[in-house]
């Protein structure tokens, strides 16, 4: 072989690999992107320093994890085109995420996503004391706090509950941006040995013994609100002395006795334990309207309601539970009150689901894993109210410990999975998807569900900005039916997607925020009708609305 040639073969294979490189690298996506925002405190506006800001996404195999500078300033770079979250923490603030930032492909090269301010919300605080009417601190006094929703009192949890120290002093952190409810009471039992017992109706901030009459604690605005003064009026305790009968328990068995206050989210405020047949009293009790609240139960354990029953001598027992409103007039006991159990009573029923496919007849199979939430009706905001259960593989549910001929309500916190409530009937009542209530020990009810929802998709706009996390609201023109509301935020290129819509009519709104849910109230749409508009869902159909967003501020 000449010269000429060995050099020309030596060349050839030099450069090989260097052409395969070439060839490889021109295979993948050259363009990256990057996001760029401020991470602002939501009450100053202003930037806040070293927050820790964790980015996932589609195109990311390990989270990316930054930090933001002096100014609040973040940049996320080396982004290809995808969907990506971001999880924003730091002490002293509720950790956020912000998910749905839509990161353009090719077209989006070198051109940040601007997403503007990210508002983290600080964590609030509230602070005070509880003292007497002649100026002694309360101690030991036990401080509610309760948020609102819909533009009433929230029937949720309570979102804090501490106590006072021994000069009546209390402190809650970690409130969320709301307006509260503060209130504290003590209960009479709760006291030390051989000392004077001091009773008193629960207080609302600042001195009122009924919610309605309270003042409300705006944190939507304040960081910390100090000095708080909680004054509790002190009444001579009087007792309510009777005994406990049943119609199907047997003497002897266990039963409990308690007085709540209605419309007032405390435990008994007196409570004791006897048995059938027995005596009881409740002692000291401060004048008041209550209602009386009597439940005899196994003799294995004293069950709340909702659970299983237990066996008594192979025999299945079931608590029997009953209510009656008692009247407490000052310095005057009650004796001789007999309070009657009766036979237990269930509120039963079927959950049924129509599971047929678009363009097919009706299907109707069990439902599985539906959970069951009932509420006391009127709403006694008291955990002595609720009845919890899910149904069987038959799609069956009975759910004991109900008070006899006492109606009840189908709340929220209800768990339909991947579907939704077309109708609700006790006999021949149709209950319109949960507006009206059940009645315990009447008539089975029945529960359809169905899956033929529709979808409804678009963009929102706020002027010449793309309007991130504005919030979409689907209310039906039924208000009442709390079950058909749907919503969701925007993404970060102001579209939004809400799926599963019972067919009907709606009116849809895209507001700057949601607010403690108050969209939930038909006074709220109202005021801002203009900026809705209608639509009409039909069973698997997908429409488009375009809409603008409703500034609930101004």
């Amino acid at each position: 072989m000449s010269f000429r040639a060995v050099l020309l073969f030596l060349l050839i294979l030099l450069t090989a690999p260097f052409v395969h490189r070439t060839s490889a690298q021109q295979q993948l996506p050259t363009f990256t992107s990057s996001i760029r925002a401020r991470v602002t405190d939501d009450l100053s506006r202003e930037g806040v320093s070293s927050v820790r800001v964790t980015v996932t996404g589609t195109n990311i195999k390990e989270p990316l994890v930054s930090t933001s500078d002096g100014q609040g300033n973040l940049q996320i770079t080396g982004l290809s085109g995808g969907r990506y979250s971001l999880a924003i923490d730091k002490a002293g603030y509720f950790p956020q995420n912000f998910p749905d930032i839509v990161v353009g492909g090719a077209e989006a090269s070198n051109f940040p996503l601007e997403l503007g301010d990210l508002n983290i919300t600080a964590q609030r605080t509230a602070s005070g004391t509880v003292r007497w009417d002649d100026g002694e601190p309360v101690t030991n006094a036990i401080v509610h706090v309760m948020s609102f929703r819909g533009g009433a009192l929230s029937r949720a949890p309570f979102v804090a509950t501490v106590n006072t120290n021994d000069r009546g002093e209390f402190r809650v952190e970690g409130l969320r941006a709301r307006r509260y409810m503060l209130f504290a009471y003590q209960r009479p039992q709760v006291v030390a040995p051989g000392t004077a017992v001091r009773v008193a109706l629960p207080v609302f901030f600042p001195a009122s013994e009924r919610p309605e009459n309270a003042q409300t604690l705006d944190m939507r605005v304040n960081k910390e609100l100090g000095g708080l003064s909680l004054v509790m009026k002190e009444e001579r305790g009087v007792s309510i002395e009777g005994k406990i009968t049943a119609e199907t328990l047997m003497p002897g068995l266990p039963a409990q006795v308690g007085l709540i206050i209605p419309g007032v989210p405390t435990p008994f405020i007196v409570g004791t334990e006897t048995r059938i047949g027995e005596p009881f009293r409740l002692y000291p009790v401060p004048p008041g309207t209550y209602l009386l609240f009597a439940r005899g139960v196994p003799v294995q354990a004293q069950l709340p309601p909702g659970t299983t029953p237990a066996t008594l001598n192979g025999v299945l027992i079931e608590p029997a539970v009953t209510a009656i409103p008692v009247v407490v007039n000052r310095g005057t006991s009650i004796r001789d009150l007999t309070v009657n159990l009766p036979a237990p009573a269930v509120v039963e029923g079927k959950v049924d689901l129509d599971d047929a496919a678009q363009g097919l007849p009706s299907t109707i199979v069990p439902a599985r894993g539906v959970s069951l939430f009932l509420e006391w009706f009127p709403k006694m905001e008291s955990n002595y109210g609720f009845l919890t259960g899910q149904v069987n593989e038959r799609g069956e549910f009975r759910l004991p410990a109900a008070v006899k001929g006492q109606d009840y309500v189908i709340g929220p916190g209800s768990n339909w999975g991947n579907t939704y409530v077309s109708s609700i009937k006790q006999g021949p009542r149709d209950l319109a998807a949960g507006a009206l209530p059940v009645t315990a020990g009447g008539d089975p009810v029945r529960v359809l569900l169905k899956r033929d929802g529709g979808r409804v998709e678009g963009k929102v706009t706020d002027g010449a900005r793309v309007p991130w996390r504005a919030f979409v609201v689907v209310a039906p023109r039924d208000r009442r039916i709390e079950f058909w509301f749907r919503t969701a935020f925007t993404m970060s290129d102001g579209s939004f997607q809400i799926a599963n819509i019972p067919p009907g009519d709606y009116d849809i709104f895209a507001f700057d925020r949601n607010d403690e849910d108050i969209y939930y109230s038909g006074d709220f749409l109202r005021r801002f009708a203009v900026g809705g508009k209608s639509i009409t869902v039909t069973p698997f159909a997908v429409q488009s609305v375009e809409l603008s967003v409703t500034h609930t501020d101004r």
